[in-house]
């Protein structure tokens, strides 16, 4: 099964402000969760919904909805 990716805007301009090389492994790791939701490494957050994952020094906070109505 393959999720759906959306960024929120906060997200779309802190990403433009990383350099590269972070940039594209920040991109890259994202869009991966499009096919693996819970990559090796997630963690589950405490006291609200959602997982974060590392990816050296950034973090990446999301949450996964099984049924997105139209």
């Amino acid at each position: 099964m393959t999720y759906q990716i959306t960024l929120r805007k906060r997200a779309i301009k802190a990403l433009a402000r990383i350099n590269e090389p972070h940039y594209s492994q920040i991109k890259q790791s994202i869009y991966g969760l499009a096919k693996n939701p819970r990559p090796l490494g997630c963690k589950k957050l405490k006291d609200r919904n959602g997982y974060r994952i590392r990816i050296g020094d950034y973090r990446v906070i999301y949450e996964i909805y099984k049924k997105v109505s139209r």
